[in-house]
């Protein structure tokens, strides 16, 4: 059986203990293997705008050998987390380790680069871009210096386009969306969809650390996030430690066999252990956990941009309220200023991606 997985944000902490992927596979290597590396080997000066830095120890990486071949997709706001020099360190380590690197580069033209891998005879073409706008983060590539694939639609509508006529597979990973927020922004729909009509088979998205539905354009998938995967504590620049609640230790994976009619995809429940571990999900819980998916997929319909403004606003206490609890008393004395931080950035961050 010819299967590929793909797996949501990936943290490879140093100085913890060794990740199990064997969930994955039952013991068998499956063909394909792809992950949000959102970390960085620490070679440069460390961003001064960062609440936390995600540093990368690259021997772990072979943590992640547990396929024929293993992606690591890099456009996301954490690769950048040491300044550029960074993206070239961490480039390095993903290419020695024997792990493919996929939507970050030393230039911008490097960074737009695929990843066309043959599998069973099937030609798959891999993009990946993030969102550089602030309650992202992301930083792009330029003519010059080191950074990530942009979420321009200009960009990635360029990009699919060219590749589609060279492959049998397209598929299309974008770091985008508000983090712990279980609902889409409407413009991701839209770009969805644009990107399904210009030629993607499948659209991943990442970085809300929290499960969201998904949909279909066409023929085309789309799973707006998949939340965590492989995720450790992590210690903020005021001293305090961001624990992950209930919500954002629920993840899924996509499991895809390659029939005679193309992919077909599932999801694969999971959880994180305290430490940041994934851990498969079975019995009572995993129906729970389908369910849930299934009522998050559900509100995706045509009416669903007027009546976002009130899921946003019911996931930005939901997830206020989750952090509260996970909070230490200390932490909690100093929450008013961080709030009226957080509140700032986000008006920050209203602006629309470019269409």
């Amino acid at each position: 059986m010819v299967d590929a997985w793909i797996a949501g944000d990936c943290w490879l902490k140093p100085g913890i203990a060794p990740i199990d992927l064997r969930f994955i596979s039952a013991g068998l290597s499956p063909s394909l293997l792809v992950v949000n590396l959102e970390c960085a080997v620490p070679s440069g000066n460390p961003r001064s705008d960062r609440r936390s830095l995600l540093p990368l120890d690259p021997c772990r990486l072979r943590e992640l050998a547990v396929a024929n071949k293993t992606v690591c997709v890099m456009a996301n706001n954490h690769v950048t987390d040491f300044g550029p020099e960074s993206v070239l360190a961490t480039l390095r380590a993903v290419t020695e380790g024997g792990l493919l690197a996929l939507g970050a580069g030393a230039t911008l033209e490097e960074a737009r680069k695929p990843v066309v891998l043959d599998i069973a005879g099937r030609h798959i073409g891999l993009l990946a871009y993030a969102d550089t706008r602030p309650h992202v983060g992301a930083m792009a590539a330029s003519d010059r210096d080191p950074g990530v694939a942009p979420l321009d639609s200009k960009i990635v509508l360029e990009d699919v386009r060219r590749l589609a006529r060279s492959v049998d597979d397209l598929w299309l990973f974008l770091h985008w969306g508000r983090e712990y927020f279980r609902y889409p922004e409407p413009e991701q729909r839209t770009l969805a969809q644009a990107f399904a009509e210009a030629g993607a088979d499948l659209i991943v998205g990442i970085h809300p650390h929290v499960v969201q539905g998904s949909e279909r354009f066409g023929d085309t998938p789309v799973y707006y996030s998949l939340g965590n995967f492989v995720f450790p504590p992590i210690p903020l620049a005021d001293h305090s430690l961001l624990r992950w609640d209930g919500e954002s230790r629920q993840g899924t994976a996509l499991q895809g066999t390659l029939g005679v009619d193309g992919w077909c995809w599932a999801h694969i429940p999971c959880c994180m252990s305290a430490i940041g571990g994934p851990l498969a999900v079975s019995g009572h819980d995993r129906e729970a956990r389908m369910q849930k998916l299934t009522r998050l997929s559900r509100v995706l319909d045509k009416d669903y941009a007027r009546r976002y403004p009130r899921f946003r606003k019911q996931e930005r206490f939901m997830s206020a309220m989750r952090r509260l609890r996970m909070m230490s008393w200390s932490e909690r004395l100093r929450l008013p200023g961080r709030l009226i931080r957080r509140g700032a950035a986000d008006l920050r961050g209203q602006t629309t991606i470019r269409q």
